[in-house]
């Protein structure tokens, strides 16, 4: 594996005694050594850094690269006072002279922040930014009083991993608010003696993590990394997706997850036999799998280079949820794995399909942004699957799928009630929304459909659905004063909506795609569909 990086994950460009420093995208306002030196102080002293202290000081385009031979404290770049905060796109401290500090206040630009070498973490360090993953791995102390703010309004962070900090603050029985306003749910990994610092109890920030913003607490007691994976292989190429493979590594703690790297840059979680989407054609890329354990410990892991195809029939890259219902509703391409109830499989049109018996049974989606499709305005969106209905009966309501929960909270659904079916799409209530719908004569029960829903965007007109290779001359209405779908945090539903009206039938490769596919594209999804491949 490369050396940890700072900001950035995969920097390359290592010379030992040479070049030990990489800054990226700060050429322009750090354009000498003594603008960095002023950036800069001494540790542990905190007195001005001498000039003289960075070596081989070279402009790479937008970026800066240098040697610096001591240790410093990393001083206000990207905060309030600093001007870096637009442009910084990483900082590689290969040698580990950053002691104290930090801060990316207000930092937009860096997804990834990991300072292995750093000791003292400055108040305000992850603040009001765009960070998913906070990795302090030597750090004993949060620095601050009352105030430490370390991980304030941190409305991304997803992990925070600092397993030898013992001290947040002045006090183990007053919250700082080092994660006050920080997102919910984020997975802190803690030293073990906070489990019970707090007069017996739980360390008082972290009882806040935990109590007000639902984070998951980890005390880190084996520092073991996991095997490396050295059987990473390629399945099938596209011209925008790449299918990767691999097998469980042997763990001294057990796998948390895997971590996917392209071109050495983080990019997000993985299973084996995903597809990696998103890709240009015919270009090479690194792939890189690293196993995390429950302690946050890797390792390293081999890389396979890959040049995707020319062209694909259709648009996998815009493809962010596909569920081919092989004994389970795992999402192949993206991260919206689904919950199954009362599901069985059965041998469908492509490997299994899921059956649904039409009192208990049903597929959930929890919310996710990607299932969502609206900014300012309306974006566009398909909805592709296989289905069969056993059961028709006039004056019954079945819901084939609805991103809608209690409330009158809906974005969109297909249904069936009393001879008619019904594409919707809301604006937040029952009240606004606009409909497309058609006569349940053109799905019996004998036969299986392959039906596609379609939506550009753009409003009533906009709304399409393809049964088989045919559009369905549907008529458009709309109800109420239709502004936008909203992003909700309702879940997607399939085979029933939140207050039952359960179908009684299958479904089969369910694929959400972020355009509106063409009737062309269509075509191309039902050809390898009728010929008993999954799309990818």
């Amino acid at each position: 594996m490369n050396p940890i990086q700072f900001f950035e994950y995969g920097k390359s460009r290592i010379a030992p005694g040479v070049i030990n420093t990489f800054i990226g995208g700060v050429s322009s306002e750090l354009s000498t050594p003594q603008l960095l030196a002023d950036k800069l102080k001494n540790y542990p002293s905190g007195s001005a850094f001498s000039v003289s202290n960075i070596m081989n000081f070279t402009i790479v385009g937008d970026n800066i690269e240098c040697y610096i031979n001591i240790d410093y404290e990393y001083v206000n770049l990207t905060t309030y006072s600093g001007n870096l905060g637009n442009i910084l796109t990483y900082y590689t401290d290969v040698d580990n002279h950053i002691k104290r500090g930090f801060n990316v206040w207000l930092q937009t630009n860096i997804p990834y922040v990991n300072i292995p070498g750093i000791l003292e973490i400055s108040s305000n360090a992850i603040r009001e930014t765009n960070v998913v993953h906070a990795i302090f791995q030597n750090a004993t102390t949060l620095l601050g009083g009352i105030y430490t703010r370390t991980f304030y309004v941190a409305l991304k962070i997803e992990v925070i991993y600092m397993p030898n900090v013992t001290q947040y603050g002045d006090s183990h029985t007053t919250d700082s608010q080092t994660f006050f306003g920080m997102k919910s749910g984020c997975v802190i990994y803690a030293h073990p003696s906070m489990e019970t610092i707090n007069n017996g109890g739980l360390e008082a920030d972290l009882t806040y993590a935990r109590d007000s913003r639902d984070a998951i607490i980890r005390y880190v007691t084996n520092f073991t990394a996991p095997n490396p994976i050295t059987d990473l292989s390629v399945g099938t190429v596209f011209g925008t997706a790449v299918q990767l493979n691999f097998t469980t590594p042997i763990s001294t703690n057990a796998i948390d997850y895997y971590e996917l790297y392209v071109n050495g840059i983080y990019s997000k979680k993985i299973i084996s036999g995903n597809y990696i989407t998103g890709l240009s054609t015919n270009t090479s890329y690194a792939f890189e799998i690293i196993p995390v354990d429950i302690f946050y410990n890797k390792s390293t892991s081999n890389t396979v280079n890959v040049t995707t195809a020319a062209t694909e029939p259709y648009p996998i890259s815009n493809m962010t949820s596909y569920y081919i219902m092989e004994g389970n509703v795992v999402d192949r391409v993206g991260t919206n794995n689904g919950t199954a109830t009362a599901i069985t499989y059965e041998a469908g049109t492509v490997g299994q399909r899921a059956l649904l018996n039409g009192t208990t049974s049903f597929i959930s989606i929890p919310d996710s942004d990607s299932l969502s499709f609206n900014g300012t305005n309306d974006l566009p969106f398909s909805i592709s699957y296989i289905l069969k209905l056993n059961v028709l009966t006039s004056g019954s309501q079945y819901w084939i799928f609805g991103k809608r929960s209690g409330n009158s909270i809906f974005e969109y659904q297909f249904s069936i009630y009393n001879g008619v079916c019904y594409f919707d799409i809301y604006d937040t209530t029952n009240s606004a929304y606009i409909r497309n719908t058609f006569s349940w004569t053109l799905l019996n029960t004998i036969d299986t459909f392959k039906i596609t829903h379609t939506y550009d965007g753009l409003g009533l007109n906009g709304m399409s659905t393809y049964i088989n290779n045919a559009l369905v001359s549907g008529t458009r209405t709309a109800i109420g004063t239709y502004s936008s779908m909203k992003n909700t945090t309702s879940p997607l539903l399939w085979g029933k909506r939140e207050t039952g009206n359960f179908l009684n039938g299958s479904i089969d490769e369910v694929s959400i795609w972020n355009t509106a596919l063409t009737l062309s594209q269509i075509s191309e999804i039902n050809a390898k569909l009728n010929s008993g491949q999954s799309l990818i």
